[in-house]
């Protein structure tokens, strides 16, 4: 248990200290590891209600990984290049943002379709961090592959690839992600803080 001094004050009184008395308990958790895997560089972790499987990349692994807790199961799905984020569309589809463009993936068979290719101009350049917004269309950003220079964009791009640009001049797009009442989105670009 422990004593905590609260001090009232009053101009024409002394400071009076009434001693309050909290208990501090500790909570206390436990991690348990759930699947065993080793990613080169594991992120983007997205739960599909849908289907009840946990969607995340292994961005240097060129892999989509599909955890399903109930079957105690994941699907790895090899890509071609460095896959940035990953955002599911139904049941077999999602849309992914990989080195060179924003592509539907099969998740059933691994099948891509291009959707975009954006920043084809820019090959030095990579897809990083993506998501949807409450309308359903991809926000996704890129980054130079040194991370260092403003080579950049934050994108919008709708489900049949429509792609528009609404930032440029970004280092590494990250952290996108909109308030409770859907009005406001929230983007990082990381090395701006």
């Amino acid at each position: 248990m422990a004593i905590l001094p609260l001090l009232f004050f009053n101009c024409k009184d002394e400071p009076k200290q009434i001693p309050i008395y909290t208990e501090i308990v500790p909570e206390k958790h436990e991690a348990v590891l759930e699947y065993n895997t080793k990613a080169k560089l594991g992120e983007g972790a997205f739960w599909n209600y849908k289907t009840q499987e946990l969607y995340w990349v292994d961005i240097e692994g060129k892999k989509l990984h599909i955890y399903n807790p109930s079957e105690k199961t994941n699907k790895t799905l090899e890509v071609p290049s460095r896959i940035g984020t990953v955002v599911p569309q139904d049941q077999t589809h999602a849309m992914v943002a990989l080195e060179d463009g924003i592509y539907k993936i099969n998740t059933k068979t691994g099948e891509l379709s291009q959707l975009s290719d954006v920043e084809s101009d820019k090959p030095f350049n990579r897809f990083n961090d993506g998501k949807c917004d409450p309308m359903g269309r991809l926000w996704v950003g890129s980054m130079n592959f040194d991370a260092k220079s403003k080579t950049a964009a934050l994108y919008m791009v709708d489900s049949e690839g429509k792609t528009e640009k609404k930032l440029d001049s970004v280092m590494i797009s990250n952290g996108i992600v909109w308030t409770s009442d859907k009005k406001t989105m929230y983007y990082a670009d990381t090395p701006l803080g």
